[in-house]
């Protein structure tokens, strides 16, 4: 599931995307439409289109991405492995949430460990540096990948920086 935000920024602080209008609110109405504040939990829940809510598991890792021509920024969620094909999955109920399959590929990935920023411009220049200097072609367009909560200890943080490569062929594996 992708959730986006235009001109708005990621509060690290409190894990939610934000606008000027829905500062420290959760994607969520109350009866009125008006955006409601109320607490992060797990699991996170989507309603089926013709149904009651279907609860799904919390997984990880929550991707981040910014797509600076258009100034959205993007919060993609890994949907657990019982939801092999998008059919399968149930209909998030926000216009801002959507389903979006995507084709297995190969990437460029930095690990680091602490807070993760959706501007990780530093790190992100060294990966892509890394894959210029080792002649691996890629898109240049970058994101953050975050595998713990935010309550977890800053330095016991695991998150990667990844960036899709371009006709990249995996080398044949030896035989044995």
């Amino acid at each position: 599931a992708v959730v986006s935000t235009q001109s708005g920024h990621y509060g690290r602080d409190i894990g939610v995307f934000q606008t000027p209008e829905n500062k420290g609110k959760v994607l969520t109405d109350d009866s009125e439409g008006a955006p409601t504040k109320i607490a992060m939990t797990a699991p996170v829940v989507i309603a089926e289109a013709q149904g009651p809510p279907t609860k799904i598991a919390m997984t990880a890792p929550v991707v981040i991405a910014e797509d600076s021509a258009e100034s959205y920024h993007y919060m993609s969620f890994i949907l657990p492995s019982q939801y092999q094909k998008i059919d399968e999955c149930p209909e998030p109920t926000n216009p801002n949430v959507w389903l979006e399959e995507l084709p297995p590929k190969f990437c460029g990935v930095l690990p680091f460990k602490g807070r993760a920023h959706p501007q990780e411009k530093e790190r992100s220049e060294e990966l892509l540096r890394g894959l210029d200097d080792a002649g691996i072609k890629h898109d240049g367009k970058w994101r953050v990948a975050q595998f713990n909560p935010p309550w977890c200890i800053p330095m016991l943080r695991y998150n990667e920086i990844i960036v899709d490569l371009v006709d990249y062929v995996e080398p044949p594996q030896p035989q044995e």
